[in-house]
Protein backbone atom coordinates (compact mmCIF):
# COMPACT_ATOMS: atom_id res chain seq x y z
CA UNK A 1 0.00 0.00 0.00
CA UNK A 2 2.83 2.44 0.69
CA UNK A 3 4.40 1.70 -2.62
CA UNK A 4 0.80 2.63 -4.60
CA UNK A 5 0.83 6.10 -1.80
CA UNK A 6 4.22 7.34 -2.98
CA UNK A 7 3.52 6.52 -6.80
CA UNK A 8 0.31 8.50 -6.28
CA UNK A 9 2.27 11.47 -4.81
CA UNK A 10 5.37 11.21 -7.22
CA UNK A 11 2.98 11.83 -10.42
CA UNK A 12 1.16 14.48 -8.23
CA UNK A 13 4.46 16.48 -8.07
CA UNK A 14 4.89 16.69 -11.73
CA UNK A 15 1.89 18.04 -12.04
CA UNK A 16 1.59 21.93 -12.13
CA UNK A 17 0.03 22.75 -9.03
CA UNK A 18 -1.82 26.45 -9.98
CA UNK A 19 -1.65 29.18 -12.30
CA UNK A 20 0.94 30.91 -10.33
CA UNK A 21 3.64 28.21 -11.33
CA UNK A 22 2.41 28.36 -15.06
CA UNK A 23 3.28 32.17 -15.33
CA UNK A 24 6.59 31.48 -13.48
CA UNK A 25 7.57 28.82 -15.70
CA UNK A 26 6.27 31.20 -19.21
CA UNK A 27 8.74 34.11 -17.16
CA UNK A 28 11.47 31.62 -16.57
CA UNK A 29 11.45 30.73 -20.70
CA UNK A 30 11.56 34.58 -21.34
CA UNK A 31 14.33 35.40 -19.11
CA UNK A 32 15.68 32.72 -20.83
CA UNK A 33 15.52 33.94 -24.21
CA UNK A 34 16.51 37.53 -23.28
CA UNK A 35 20.02 36.27 -21.95
CA UNK A 36 20.52 34.23 -24.76
CA UNK A 37 19.78 36.95 -27.16
CA UNK A 38 22.45 39.32 -24.93
CA UNK A 39 24.83 37.06 -24.69
CA UNK A 40 25.10 35.58 -28.59
CA UNK A 41 22.91 38.25 -30.60
CA UNK A 42 20.72 35.30 -32.02
CA UNK A 43 17.06 35.41 -32.14
CA UNK A 44 15.09 32.48 -31.79
CA UNK A 45 13.35 30.95 -34.80
CA UNK A 46 9.78 32.56 -35.62
CA UNK A 47 7.55 29.82 -37.24
CA UNK A 48 5.01 30.75 -39.48
CA UNK A 49 7.01 30.90 -43.05
CA UNK A 50 6.50 27.57 -44.69
CA UNK A 51 7.79 28.06 -48.44
CA UNK A 52 11.26 28.45 -49.14
CA UNK A 53 12.58 30.52 -51.59
CA UNK A 54 13.58 28.58 -54.44
CA UNK A 55 14.97 29.00 -58.28
CA UNK A 56 13.04 26.63 -61.05
CA UNK A 57 14.98 23.83 -62.92
CA UNK A 58 13.18 24.56 -65.87
CA UNK A 59 11.52 21.12 -65.21
CA UNK A 60 7.77 20.85 -64.61
CA UNK A 61 8.21 17.58 -63.89
CA UNK A 62 11.41 18.17 -61.50
CA UNK A 63 10.07 21.02 -59.89
CA UNK A 64 6.68 19.02 -58.78
CA UNK A 65 9.09 16.16 -57.28
CA UNK A 66 11.50 18.37 -55.39
CA UNK A 67 8.83 20.34 -53.33
CA UNK A 68 5.30 20.72 -55.48
CA UNK A 69 3.19 20.17 -52.38
CA UNK A 70 1.20 22.75 -51.18
CA UNK A 71 1.86 24.58 -47.72
CA UNK A 72 -0.04 23.83 -44.75
CA UNK A 73 -2.40 27.57 -45.49
CA UNK A 74 -2.66 26.37 -49.53
CA UNK A 75 -0.89 29.67 -50.59
CA UNK A 76 1.38 28.37 -52.26
CA UNK A 77 4.35 25.65 -52.74
CA UNK A 78 7.10 24.24 -50.74
CA UNK A 79 9.85 24.84 -52.81
CA UNK A 80 9.24 23.68 -56.72
CA UNK A 81 12.96 24.13 -57.46
CA UNK A 82 16.50 24.24 -56.28
CA UNK A 83 16.15 25.87 -52.43
CA UNK A 84 17.52 29.26 -52.52
CA UNK A 85 20.42 29.58 -49.12
CA UNK A 86 20.48 25.57 -49.40
CA UNK A 87 23.12 23.32 -50.87
CA UNK A 88 22.10 21.11 -53.32
CA UNK A 89 24.18 18.01 -54.88
CA UNK A 90 23.10 16.50 -57.91
CA UNK A 91 25.22 14.17 -59.09
CA UNK A 92 24.94 10.84 -61.82
CA UNK A 93 26.91 9.08 -64.78
CA UNK A 94 28.36 10.41 -67.56
CA UNK A 95 25.73 12.40 -70.43
CA UNK A 96 22.75 11.62 -68.11
CA UNK A 97 21.98 15.32 -68.05
CA UNK A 98 23.41 17.05 -64.86
CA UNK A 99 24.94 20.11 -66.37
CA UNK A 100 22.06 20.50 -68.43
CA UNK A 101 19.05 20.46 -65.77
CA UNK A 102 21.77 22.95 -63.97
CA UNK A 103 21.90 25.54 -67.04
CA UNK A 104 18.07 25.23 -67.46
CA UNK A 105 18.06 26.76 -64.05
CA UNK A 106 19.97 29.09 -65.08
CA UNK A 107 18.49 30.28 -67.60
CA UNK A 108 15.02 30.16 -65.36
CA UNK A 109 16.92 32.72 -62.68
CA UNK A 110 18.04 34.95 -65.65
CA UNK A 111 14.33 35.40 -67.05
CA UNK A 112 13.04 36.06 -63.79
CA UNK A 113 15.70 38.82 -63.98
CA UNK A 114 18.25 36.87 -61.76
CA UNK A 115 22.02 36.45 -62.53
CA UNK A 116 24.49 33.16 -62.42
CA UNK A 117 27.73 32.22 -60.97
CA UNK A 118 29.31 28.86 -63.17
CA UNK A 119 32.49 27.42 -61.81
CA UNK A 120 33.80 25.07 -64.55
CA UNK A 121 36.26 23.32 -62.84
CA UNK A 122 36.20 20.72 -65.95
CA UNK A 123 36.82 23.55 -68.17
CA UNK A 124 34.41 21.69 -70.29
CA UNK A 125 31.40 23.99 -70.35
CA UNK A 126 29.87 24.30 -74.40
CA UNK A 127 28.80 27.90 -74.54
CA UNK A 128 27.56 27.00 -78.09
CA UNK A 129 25.11 24.33 -76.09
CA UNK A 130 24.14 26.68 -73.13
CA UNK A 131 23.16 29.08 -75.79
CA UNK A 132 21.13 27.00 -77.59
CA UNK A 133 19.56 25.92 -74.29
CA UNK A 134 17.92 30.03 -73.43
CA UNK A 135 21.38 30.90 -71.48
CA UNK A 136 22.19 34.83 -71.87
CA UNK A 137 26.16 35.83 -72.08
CA UNK A 138 25.62 38.78 -70.78
CA UNK A 139 28.26 40.03 -67.68
CA UNK A 140 25.05 41.26 -66.00
CA UNK A 141 23.40 37.75 -65.96
CA UNK A 142 26.24 35.33 -66.21
CA UNK A 143 29.78 34.81 -64.87
CA UNK A 144 31.59 31.75 -65.71
CA UNK A 145 35.24 31.23 -64.03
CA UNK A 146 37.23 28.39 -64.98
CA UNK A 147 38.96 27.39 -61.03
CA UNK A 148 43.00 25.20 -61.62
CA UNK A 149 42.34 24.59 -57.97
CA UNK A 150 39.59 24.34 -55.02
CA UNK A 151 41.31 27.12 -53.11
CA UNK A 152 40.54 29.57 -56.14
CA UNK A 153 36.55 27.86 -56.65
CA UNK A 154 36.50 28.25 -53.05
CA UNK A 155 37.05 31.74 -52.76
CA UNK A 156 34.88 32.58 -56.18
CA UNK A 157 32.09 30.82 -54.18
CA UNK A 158 32.26 32.86 -51.21
CA UNK A 159 32.24 36.00 -53.03
CA UNK A 160 29.57 35.14 -55.47
CA UNK A 161 27.32 33.94 -52.02
CA UNK A 162 28.13 37.48 -51.12
CA UNK A 163 27.64 39.10 -53.97
CA UNK A 164 23.84 37.96 -54.01
CA UNK A 165 24.12 35.71 -57.01
CA UNK A 166 21.12 33.82 -57.30
CA UNK A 167 22.29 30.43 -58.14
CA UNK A 168 25.61 29.09 -58.15
CA UNK A 169 26.56 26.35 -59.83
CA UNK A 170 29.83 24.12 -59.54
CA UNK A 171 30.77 21.57 -62.13
CA UNK A 172 32.02 19.33 -60.77
CA UNK A 173 33.36 18.16 -57.06
CA UNK A 174 35.02 15.08 -59.04
CA UNK A 175 37.18 17.92 -60.78
CA UNK A 176 38.30 19.40 -57.75
CA UNK A 177 42.14 19.24 -56.60
CA UNK A 178 43.53 21.20 -54.21
CA UNK A 179 46.68 23.12 -54.40
CA UNK A 180 48.81 20.72 -52.69
CA UNK A 181 48.05 18.02 -54.15
CA UNK A 182 47.97 19.76 -58.07
CA UNK A 183 52.08 21.01 -56.92
CA UNK A 184 52.56 17.35 -56.20
CA UNK A 185 54.59 15.45 -59.20
CA UNK A 186 53.91 12.24 -61.32
CA UNK A 187 56.03 9.86 -58.37
CA UNK A 188 54.91 12.00 -55.14
CA UNK A 189 52.38 9.71 -53.27
CA UNK A 190 48.75 11.29 -52.99
CA UNK A 191 47.34 12.25 -50.19
CA UNK A 192 44.28 9.78 -49.77
CA UNK A 193 40.63 12.13 -48.94
CA UNK A 194 42.46 14.77 -49.32
CA UNK A 195 39.11 16.31 -51.49
CA UNK A 196 36.89 14.82 -48.75
CA UNK A 197 38.81 16.26 -45.60
CA UNK A 198 38.58 20.45 -47.76
CA UNK A 199 35.01 19.56 -47.86
CA UNK A 200 34.28 18.94 -44.34
CA UNK A 201 36.61 22.05 -43.15
CA UNK A 202 34.89 24.53 -46.08
CA UNK A 203 31.35 23.08 -46.41
CA UNK A 204 29.94 23.63 -43.06
CA UNK A 205 31.19 27.72 -44.04
CA UNK A 206 29.17 27.75 -46.64
CA UNK A 207 26.09 26.59 -45.43
CA UNK A 208 26.89 29.58 -42.67
CA UNK A 209 27.39 32.00 -45.30
CA UNK A 210 24.14 30.83 -47.37
CA UNK A 211 21.95 32.29 -44.29
CA UNK A 212 24.16 35.13 -43.25
CA UNK A 213 24.86 37.09 -46.90
CA UNK A 214 23.95 39.32 -48.79
CA UNK A 215 23.81 42.00 -46.56
CA UNK A 216 22.47 45.29 -46.28
CA UNK A 217 25.50 47.99 -46.98
CA UNK A 218 25.79 49.84 -43.39
CA UNK A 219 29.64 51.59 -43.61
CA UNK A 220 28.83 53.12 -40.34
CA UNK A 221 27.74 50.21 -38.17
CA UNK A 222 30.23 47.39 -37.47
CA UNK A 223 27.15 44.82 -37.42
CA UNK A 224 26.49 43.23 -40.30
CA UNK A 225 22.61 43.13 -41.06
CA UNK A 226 21.27 40.25 -43.77
CA UNK A 227 18.88 41.88 -46.69
CA UNK A 228 15.63 40.84 -45.85
CA UNK A 229 14.37 41.62 -49.38
CA UNK A 230 17.08 39.17 -50.96
CA UNK A 231 15.93 35.83 -51.40
CA UNK A 232 19.52 34.33 -51.31
CA UNK A 233 21.29 32.28 -53.54
CA UNK A 234 20.85 28.43 -54.54
CA UNK A 235 23.87 26.79 -54.26
CA UNK A 236 24.18 23.36 -56.62
CA UNK A 237 27.15 20.97 -56.79
CA UNK A 238 27.31 18.86 -59.80
CA UNK A 239 29.32 15.26 -58.85
CA UNK A 240 30.03 11.81 -60.62
CA UNK A 241 29.33 8.30 -58.95
CA UNK A 242 32.45 5.99 -58.63
CA UNK A 243 32.07 2.15 -58.53
CA UNK A 244 32.97 0.78 -54.99
CA UNK A 245 35.93 -1.78 -55.01
CA UNK A 246 35.07 -4.27 -53.53
CA UNK A 247 38.38 -5.75 -51.07
CA UNK A 248 36.37 -7.79 -48.56
CA UNK A 249 35.31 -4.93 -46.38
CA UNK A 250 33.01 -1.97 -47.24
CA UNK A 251 31.16 -2.53 -50.36
CA UNK A 252 32.10 -6.14 -50.43
CA UNK A 253 29.11 -7.35 -48.79
CA UNK A 254 26.18 -7.04 -51.06
CA UNK A 255 25.79 -3.29 -50.52
CA UNK A 256 25.99 0.08 -52.54
CA UNK A 257 27.95 -0.65 -55.65
CA UNK A 258 28.31 3.27 -56.24
CA UNK A 259 29.36 5.80 -54.15
CA UNK A 260 29.60 10.22 -55.34
CA UNK A 261 33.39 11.99 -54.61
CA UNK A 262 34.20 14.24 -52.18
CA UNK A 263 33.27 12.00 -48.78
CA UNK A 264 30.44 12.31 -47.05
CA UNK A 265 30.67 15.63 -46.08
CA UNK A 266 28.77 17.06 -49.18
CA UNK A 267 25.94 14.39 -48.11
CA UNK A 268 25.35 15.31 -44.84
CA UNK A 269 25.34 19.48 -45.53
CA UNK A 270 23.28 18.99 -48.84
CA UNK A 271 19.62 19.89 -48.09
CA UNK A 272 18.29 18.16 -51.21
CA UNK A 273 20.05 15.53 -53.74
CA UNK A 274 19.11 14.32 -56.96
CA UNK A 275 19.96 11.45 -58.92
CA UNK A 276 19.88 11.51 -62.30
CA UNK A 277 20.70 8.02 -64.58
CA UNK A 278 19.93 7.27 -68.16
CA UNK A 279 16.54 5.45 -68.49
CA UNK A 280 16.34 5.43 -72.71
CA UNK A 281 17.32 6.49 -75.91
CA UNK A 282 14.48 8.27 -78.56
CA UNK A 283 15.91 6.80 -82.04
CA UNK A 284 14.02 8.13 -85.58
CA UNK A 285 14.93 6.82 -89.09
CA UNK A 286 16.84 8.46 -91.48
CA UNK A 287 19.23 7.92 -94.52
CA UNK A 288 22.44 7.61 -94.24
CA UNK A 289 24.33 9.74 -96.40
CA UNK A 290 27.39 7.83 -96.67
CA UNK A 291 25.64 4.32 -97.67
CA UNK A 292 21.71 5.66 -98.73
CA UNK A 293 20.69 3.55 -96.08
CA UNK A 294 18.08 3.71 -93.70
CA UNK A 295 19.65 3.14 -89.89
CA UNK A 296 17.83 4.84 -86.54
CA UNK A 297 19.50 7.74 -85.34
CA UNK A 298 19.41 8.96 -81.26
CA UNK A 299 17.85 12.11 -80.81
CA UNK A 300 17.48 12.72 -77.05
CA UNK A 301 17.03 10.55 -74.22
CA UNK A 302 14.62 10.18 -71.68
CA UNK A 303 16.82 10.61 -67.83
CA UNK A 304 15.78 9.72 -64.32
CA UNK A 305 15.19 11.65 -61.94
CA UNK A 306 15.26 10.39 -58.11
CA UNK A 307 15.45 11.94 -54.57
CA UNK A 308 17.61 10.40 -52.87
CA UNK A 309 17.67 12.74 -49.96
CA UNK A 310 15.50 15.60 -49.30
CA UNK A 311 15.11 18.08 -46.06
CA UNK A 312 12.00 19.82 -47.91
CA UNK A 313 9.38 17.20 -48.72
CA UNK A 314 9.23 13.77 -47.60
CA UNK A 315 10.08 12.36 -50.95
CA UNK A 316 13.02 10.00 -50.93
CA UNK A 317 13.19 7.27 -53.41
CA UNK A 318 10.46 9.39 -55.28
CA UNK A 319 11.34 9.74 -59.25
CA UNK A 320 10.15 11.65 -62.30
CA UNK A 321 11.25 11.09 -66.02
CA UNK A 322 12.24 13.87 -68.02
CA UNK A 323 13.25 14.10 -71.83
CA UNK A 324 16.65 15.55 -72.87
CA UNK A 325 16.55 16.75 -76.61
CA UNK A 326 20.16 16.64 -78.54
CA UNK A 327 21.22 20.59 -78.85
CA UNK A 328 17.97 21.98 -77.01
CA UNK A 329 18.38 20.71 -73.44
CA UNK A 330 15.29 19.66 -71.60
CA UNK A 331 11.79 19.34 -73.85
CA UNK A 332 9.70 20.03 -71.02
CA UNK A 333 6.86 19.51 -73.82
CA UNK A 334 7.51 15.89 -72.94
CA UNK A 335 6.43 15.97 -69.25
CA UNK A 336 3.69 18.14 -70.14
CA UNK A 337 2.13 15.60 -72.23
CA UNK A 338 2.91 12.63 -69.86
CA UNK A 339 1.47 14.43 -67.01
CA UNK A 340 -1.54 15.40 -69.08
CA UNK A 341 -2.01 11.20 -69.92
CA UNK A 342 -1.63 10.46 -66.46
CA UNK A 343 -4.58 12.64 -65.11
CA UNK A 344 -6.63 12.16 -68.03
CA UNK A 345 -6.72 15.35 -69.75
CA UNK A 346 -4.73 14.08 -72.75
CA UNK A 347 -6.13 10.83 -73.95
CA UNK A 348 -3.79 8.17 -75.74
CA UNK A 349 -4.67 5.85 -77.70
CA UNK A 350 -1.81 3.33 -78.81
CA UNK A 351 0.45 6.18 -80.62
CA UNK A 352 -2.71 8.77 -81.25
CA UNK A 353 -2.92 11.64 -78.49
CA UNK A 354 -6.29 13.32 -78.66
CA UNK A 355 -6.38 16.72 -76.87
CA UNK A 356 -8.32 19.84 -77.54
CA UNK A 357 -10.84 18.18 -79.45
CA UNK A 358 -8.00 17.28 -82.02
CA UNK A 359 -6.47 13.95 -82.64
CA UNK A 360 -2.53 13.58 -83.13
CA UNK A 361 -0.64 11.16 -84.52
CA UNK A 362 2.29 10.52 -82.12
CA UNK A 363 3.87 12.70 -79.57
CA UNK A 364 6.02 14.86 -81.69
CA UNK A 365 2.79 16.01 -83.45
CA UNK A 366 1.06 17.28 -80.40
CA UNK A 367 4.26 18.70 -78.82
CA UNK A 368 4.16 20.96 -82.20
CA UNK A 369 0.45 22.04 -81.68
CA UNK A 370 1.42 23.26 -77.87
CA UNK A 371 4.44 24.94 -79.28
CA UNK A 372 2.06 27.27 -81.85
CA UNK A 373 -0.13 27.74 -79.21
CA UNK A 374 1.10 29.00 -76.32
CA UNK A 375 -1.98 30.34 -74.19
CA UNK A 376 -3.07 26.58 -74.60
CA UNK A 377 0.38 25.04 -73.17
CA UNK A 378 0.12 27.90 -70.55
CA UNK A 379 -3.11 26.84 -69.45
CA UNK A 380 -2.83 23.17 -69.49
CA UNK A 381 0.61 23.45 -67.07
CA UNK A 382 -1.57 25.50 -64.54
CA UNK A 383 -4.25 22.55 -64.55
CA UNK A 384 -1.73 20.44 -64.20
CA UNK A 385 0.14 21.82 -61.30
CA UNK A 386 -3.51 22.17 -60.17
CA UNK A 387 -4.02 18.48 -59.67
CA UNK A 388 -0.39 17.45 -58.82
CA UNK A 389 -0.59 19.41 -56.10
CA UNK A 390 -3.80 18.20 -55.31
CA UNK A 391 -2.78 14.75 -55.20
CA UNK A 392 -5.13 14.01 -57.51
CA UNK A 393 -3.91 10.97 -59.03
CA UNK A 394 -5.95 9.23 -61.07
CA UNK A 395 -5.59 4.90 -61.67
CA UNK A 396 -3.91 3.81 -64.51
CA UNK A 397 -7.35 1.88 -65.94
CA UNK A 398 -10.22 4.26 -63.65
CA UNK A 399 -13.72 3.08 -64.38
CA UNK A 400 -15.36 6.01 -65.55
CA UNK A 401 -17.98 6.35 -62.38
CA UNK A 402 -14.34 6.41 -60.46
CA UNK A 403 -13.56 9.78 -62.46
CA UNK A 404 -16.58 11.64 -62.35
CA UNK A 405 -16.47 11.21 -58.31
CA UNK A 406 -12.93 12.92 -57.88
CA UNK A 407 -13.18 16.01 -56.22
CA UNK A 408 -11.44 17.67 -52.90
CA UNK A 409 -12.45 17.11 -49.51
CA UNK A 410 -14.84 18.97 -48.39
CA UNK A 411 -13.06 21.19 -46.09
CA UNK A 412 -10.06 21.78 -48.70
CA UNK A 413 -11.39 24.86 -48.74
CA UNK A 414 -7.77 26.78 -49.93
CA UNK A 415 -7.53 25.91 -53.56
CA UNK A 416 -10.78 25.91 -56.04
CA UNK A 417 -10.36 22.81 -58.23
CA UNK A 418 -12.89 21.34 -60.87
CA UNK A 419 -14.84 18.52 -59.97
CA UNK A 420 -12.93 16.32 -61.71
CA UNK A 421 -10.06 15.97 -63.96
CA UNK A 422 -12.93 15.50 -67.41
CA UNK A 423 -13.92 18.78 -66.41
CA UNK A 424 -10.67 20.15 -66.38
CA UNK A 425 -9.47 18.86 -69.67
CA UNK A 426 -13.10 19.93 -70.70
CA UNK A 427 -12.26 23.83 -69.61
CA UNK A 428 -9.02 23.68 -71.33
CA UNK A 429 -10.76 23.02 -74.65
CA UNK A 430 -13.26 25.65 -74.23
CA UNK A 431 -10.79 28.63 -73.72
CA UNK A 432 -8.95 27.17 -76.46
CA UNK A 433 -12.14 27.55 -79.08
Amino acid sequence: MSDNTTSEHATSDRKPSDKKSEKKTTSMTARARAAIGKATGMKPLQPGKQAYGYVSTGSFSVDMLIGGTRTLDGKALICPGFPRRKITEVYGAESSGKTTLLISAMVQAQRAGGSALFLDFEHSIDLTYAQKIGLSLDEDKMTIYQPDTMEEGFGALYLGIMAGYDIIGIDSVAAMVPAAELAKGFNDPARIGAVAAKFSRELPKFASWLNKYPILPNPDKEKKVRDPNHPGSALVFLNQVRAVISTGGYGGGGGEQESTTGGKALKYFAYERLALSKFKSEVVERLDPMTGKKRRYQYGNVTTVKVAKSKIDAKQGHSTQIFIRYGTGIDDYFSIIETGVVYKLIRKDSSFYTFADARFKGRDALRKYLIDNPTVYDTLRVKLAQLVNAGAVVAEEPEEDELASFEPGEDEDDVDLEASAEAMAEEVIAEDA
